[in-house]
């Protein structure tokens, strides 16, 4: 563990933990012995959180165990492993061990002893390292562009992959939305406050920056992640034909073929929920009409698996 640790607290090289300009720059850093090094690292260790994160999760004559290995070594690697997902903020860190780093504080949001240190800073993690993990990026817009049938195809794999981090960061984000936050309020509703406020505003009030279609294309997709706890939640599912017409039903319209795509995606998971005003419908389904002849395959392809 000792050996362990000391490789994922090694610092790499400044050159390996610049921000690459390109995704083809990026993917070649991944190979970099340190950060292959690490990744091996993160993979042991987010073996042994499943196993021994929670007493619960042993027999009864590995719960003294499990207890000592949760002191003494994951609550030190849970604030590395915070720090390296932190990191992500300013400097690059390799695909692979993010994933993993990202795999062990999601094990942890489960174990409660674990979860009571990872909870201060979950909102930091929840907007600035886990909502940037599902971004639309470089190769996703050129895979669109130049083979759409291949990036059709890759999005059906999603999740199916082993180290997929765009499903890792979704799934973290649909376990902490379950959380509360230390003061009581639930992770679910301080989400929904924050893409009500990007979407009205056009402005991160995290970093008072104007937000670009890639972080409007990622808040809309998120609320497909958290369809069943929106559908759980009066209070919000009251307000969704509000932020469908206000949000959704304008982007049928799109220059971007993302968004259109993403519209077509959102009326499939909400449109069963009941619409006060009848010509919310009509233009809806105006909109997802026009999509089944769009000039962009995807497009076509999202209204077919409506």
């Amino acid at each position: 563990m000792t050996l362990l640790k000391a490789i994922c607290e090694y610092q790499v090289p400044p050159e390996a933990e610049t921000i690459p300009k390109t995704d083809d720059e990026a993917r070649s850093r991944n190979k970099i012995i340190y950060w292959k090094n690490k990744k091996i690292c993160g993979q042991i260790l987010s073996k042994f959180i499943l196993k021994y994160g929670n007493p619960r999760w042993v027999d009864e004559e590995e719960e003294d165990a499990a207890r000592n290995i949760e002191s003494r070594y994951l609550v030190p690697f849970l604030e590395t492993f915070v720090k390296v997902l932190l990191r992500r903020k300013t400097d690059f860190v390799a695909s692979d061990y993010t994933y993993f780093a990202a795999k062990f504080a999601f094990y942890a949001l489960k174990a409660p002893a674990l979860f009571e240190r990872l909870n201060p800073l979950l909102e930091e993690l929840l907007f600035d390292v886990y909502l940037p993990m599902i971004f639309i990026t470089e190769k996703d817009v050129q895979t669109w562009k130049n083979d759409p049938i291949e990036y059709i195809r890759r999005e059906d794999r999603e999740g199916k992959k082993v180290r997929d981090l765009k499903r890792q960061g979704m799934d973290n984000i649909e376990v902490i939305c379950l959380k509360k936050s230390p003061s009581g309020k639930r992770y679910l509703f301080t989400l929904m406050e924050f893409v009500g406020h990007v979407l009205s505003h056009g402005v991160n009030p995290r970093t008072n920056q104007k937000t670009d279609l890639v972080m409007k294309q990622s808040l809309l997709y998120v609320l497909d992640v958290i369809h069943d706890q929106i559908e759980k939640v009066d209070v919000i599912q009251s307000q969704m034909e509000t932020l469908l017409e206000t949000f959704v039903i304008p982007e049928f319209k799109s220059e971007v073929g993302f968004l259109r795509a993403t519209a077509c995606k959102l009326f499939g998971t909400f449109g069963h929920i009941e619409f006060k005003k009848p010509e919310n419908i009509q233009i809806a389904t105006e909109g997802i009409y026009r999509c089944l002849l769009d000039k962009e395959l995807p497009v076509r392809v999202a209204v077919i698996n409506f």
